[in-house]
């Protein structure tokens, strides 16, 4: 009588031992925690999220403050230098562009100055202009030595030439009687729209 082949039998229980094995090492490697590069790396299990959209950027002077942007559109008839609108902004003063249809007007609210880029939409019968905002910068509170300068009573020029539509910021230096620019903008009136500009090569007597 022969004797039993014992050989697939072992087999058997081989292959079902390191199948489980396998199943431990697998279920380990899961429940293990972060290495530190994948901590350093900042993707993890839980945070990869591969369609989180981007956290908005900051800007600083370039766009309008919250406050200040709240005035695009608003439409109020003219006043007086030093007269407030309804809206409780008071009038500093503006002037016209090269495109008289067009101005930039001084504002202060609070301590906050602005300029606001306007258009004439209507006349009334005695010729008073009611305008429309177009664009507004916001530039906080200015020092007393700060002023802005543009439209025909701007003592500056652009590489040699006038342009009517340049604003600037400078201040003064009585030292040397000169003025500094900080910062400029050109008035687009196709865009309608404050665009900044270099100051390199604009000259303020």
């Amino acid at each position: 009588m022969k004797k039993p082949n014992t050989l697939p039998v072992l087999l058997k229980i081989l292959f079902a031992f390191f199948a489980v094995a396998l199943l431990i090492v697998a279920v380990a490697m899961f429940a293990a925690p972060q290495s530190s590069s994948e901590k350093a790396s900042g993707f993890s299990v839980e945070a990869r999220k591969p369609f989180d959209e981007p956290q908005p950027a900051t800007t600083a002077i370039a766009a309008a403050s919250d406050e200040a942007r709240q005035f695009v559109g608003y439409r109020h008839e003219g006043v007086r230098y030093g007269e407030r609108l309804p809206n409780g902004a008071k009038d500093l003063g503006g002037g016209l562009l090269s495109n008289e249809d067009y101005g930039v007007t001084r504002f202060k609210k609070g301590k906050n100055y602005m300029l606001w880029l306007e258009r004439i939409v209507e006349r009334n019968e005695a010729g008073v202009p009611s305008w429309e905002v177009l664009d507004v910068l916001s530039v906080g509170a200015l020092k007393k030595n700060q002023e802005f300068l543009y439209s025909y009573s701007s003592p500056c020029k652009q590489n040699n030439e006038e342009n009517l539509d340049l604003i600037v910021l400078a201040e003064s230096v009585p030292k040397t009687k000169t003025r500094r620019v900080l910062k400029a903008w050109q008035a687009d009136i196709e865009k309608e729209k404050f665009e900044p500009v270099l100051v390199k090569g604009i000259v303020c007597r």
